[in-house]
């Protein structure tokens, strides 16, 4: 892989319950996989970067099941009518994936690619 982190920038519920060993973060009822990938996102320094091509979204808890989420945060971030946007969210390995191809649209020319890795888990067990 050859792509350059350019800025990082994580969401987290800020619920606690608790776990074996402590406690764990878990989302509340209005907080969904895109809802903080959007937080992420516009917590991001973007203003010494280009505007970003393409956004990737990973998630194995999209609250749409047939896609759309990835639109919904570029819309949220303000990122732009032309940003590319794809979604990924088979396996809980599709994070990586995304990153990985991320590099490959870099490599291409696409210019900047946000990847989004977003989960989200419920105090009660539901996904």
């Amino acid at each position: 892989m050859s792509c350059e982190l350019l800025a990082g920038a994580v969401a987290l519920p800020v619920d606690r319950v608790p776990a074996r060993a402590g406690r764990r973060c878990a989302a509340q009822y209005d907080e969904d996989a895109v809802t903080l990938a959007a937080e992420a996102v516009l917590a991001l320094d973007r203003s010494a970067h280009p505007a970003p091509a393409a956004l990737l979204f990973a998630s194995v808890s999209a609250p749409y099941e047939e896609g759309g989420s990835a639109q919904v945060i570029a819309e949220l971030a303000r990122l732009g009518e032309d940003v590319f946007c794809a979604e990924l969210g088979a396996t809980p390995r599709d994070g990586l994936a995304a990153v990985r191809l991320a590099d490959g649209l870099i490599a291409a020319g696409g210019g900047p690619v946000v990847v989004c890795a977003a989960h989200t888990r419920r105090a009660d067990g539901e996904r």
